[in-house]
């Protein structure tokens, strides 16, 4: 059962689909860019959650970071992108193909997807079971296919939505990047001053 709600508990977290307006703006609805950032955004996932779901504990404890350090980086990274998002300014317009494919990796693979809470989330499941951290590597894996999914298929998805619903999912996703970055920053000061 605890298997079972970590997996929902990550595609929550990774929320694929509310990147999406992120990923029009970004790719300018090229289908290459569009390909490029899911290929690259899902392995950087995949890579970086099955790092952590094998070495989270031991990797952070080595580099001296703890959960919450990561929490205050990953809010700081998270926050520009938002407050651009609700100017109705894109953070990435006219990338060449270099940053695109740089952008995929941060802030849409690391920490939009696989982020503080979605690390934590994997690092408190893992426990010290090889039987756990196996199953828990299959679902890593399913949900990363799910993301490549979900981001190939974005410009069948738009026909879905016209250009003041984009706007207005921008402008609330800019709103909740704001509000989770805001939150990632304050839990990770409160941890660290107490």
């Amino acid at each position: 059962m605890g298997i079972l709600n970590t997996a929902l508990g990550l595609i929550v977290i990774s929320e694929p689909i509310g990147i999406l307006p992120i990923i029009y703006r970004v790719s300018n609805y090229e289908l290459s860019k569009i390909k490029l950032i899911s290929r690259a955004s899902s392995l950087t996932y995949l890579i970086t959650m099955l790092l952590f779901c094998w070495f989270g504990r031991e990797l952070l404890s080595a580099i001296g970071i703890t959960i919450h350090s990561f929490k205050i980086a990953g809010g700081l990274i998270l926050l520009p992108v938002g407050l651009k998002l609700i100017e109705g300014i894109s953070p990435t317009l006219n990338l060449e193909e270099n940053n695109i494919y740089a952008f995929a990796h941060i802030p849409i693979g690391v920490p939009l997807l696989a982020g503080p809470a979605a690390i934590s989330l994997v690092i408190i499941e893992d426990g010290s079971n090889i039987e756990t951290k196996a199953i828990l590597s299959i679902v890593i894996a399913l949900i990363s296919v799910l993301i490549y999914l979900v981001f190939n298929s974005s410009l069948f998805l738009k026909r879905f939505i016209n250009e003041r619903l984009l706007d207005t999912i921008n402008r609330f996703t800019g709103m909740l990047l704001v509000s989770i970055a805001v939150q990632m920053i304050i839990s990770g000061i409160k941890a660290v001053i107490s």
